[in-house]
C-alpha cells in the first residue's frame, strides 16, 4: 500500500496551520508528491526481499501512475530490477506515461550502477539524442524522459571510464538545438 501524503503547512512562529482542500487537486496536479511517496513506500521494502518481474507486474495498476512510477525507482534503488524481464522493460516504456519512464530507467539503471549491461543500454539509447543513428528521426520523447535518460547512462557507465559514453554524454549536454 501507497499511503498518501499531507498538505498541511505548519506557519512559524504562531503555529498556525494551513491546509489545502486535497479534493480539488488532480493526481496529475500532485504529480511529483505521489510519485515521492512511491519512492518512500518502495525504500520500506527489505532488500532482500525476493522481488522479480511476476511481483512487479502482479502489483502493477491497470493505468500507469505517478505512485506506481515512484515505486519503480525504489525497486531499483534496492537493486530489484537487476533480473527483471526485457519484455516487461520495453513494454513499461511504450505507454508514454513520462513518470513511469523516469522511474524505469533511473531504476533499472540504479540496479545495474556501473555495470555497462547492453540491455540497459538499449533502453537508454532510445530516449538520448546522440546515441541514434545519424539522420534519424527526431525523438518524440518528453524532455524530462529525455533527462532520466541521460542521468541513467551517467549511473549505468559510472565509473567505468568508457571513453565512447563520456564523449557521448558531454556533446548531448553541450548539444543547445532542443
Amino acid at each position: 500500500v501507497i499511503h498518501g501524503y499531507s498538505t498541511a503547512c505548519l506557519m512559524k512562529p504562531m503555529n498556525n496551520t494551513i491546509m489545502a482542500d486535497r479534493t480539488t487537486f488532480t493526481e496529475e496536479r500532485y504529480g511529483w508528491a505521489w510519485f515521492h511517496a512511491g519512492v518512500a513506500a518502495g525504500l520500506a521494502i527489505s532488500k532482500h526481499a525476493e522481488i522479480g518481474t511476476s511481483w512487479i507486474v502482479f502489483n502493477k495498476p491497470a493505468e500507469p501512475n505517478n505512485r506506481h512510477a515512484g515505486l519503480l525507482l525504489a525497486l531499483g534503488l534496492n537493486g530489484h530490477l537487476k533480473g527483471v524481464a526485457k519484455w516487461f522493460a520495453f513494454s513499461s516504456l511504450t505507454p508514454k506515461h513520462t513518470m513511469t519512464s523516469i522511474g524505469l530507467l533511473l531504476g533499472m539503471s540504479a540496479s545495474h550502477l556501473g555495470t555497462m549491461s547492453p540491455l540497459v543500454t538499449r533502453l537508454l539509447s532510445i530516449h538520448v539524442t546522440r546515441m541514434l543513428p545519424p539522420n534519424s528521426a527526431e525523438l518524440n520523447l518528453p524532455p524530462l524522459a529525455q533527462t532520466a535518460g541521460l542521468m541513467g547512462i551517467g549511473l549505468l557507465y559510472y565509473n567505468t571510464q568508457h571513453r565512447r559514453m563520456s564523449e557521448m554524454l558531454l556533446s548531448e549536454i553541450e548539444n543547445t538545438e532542443s
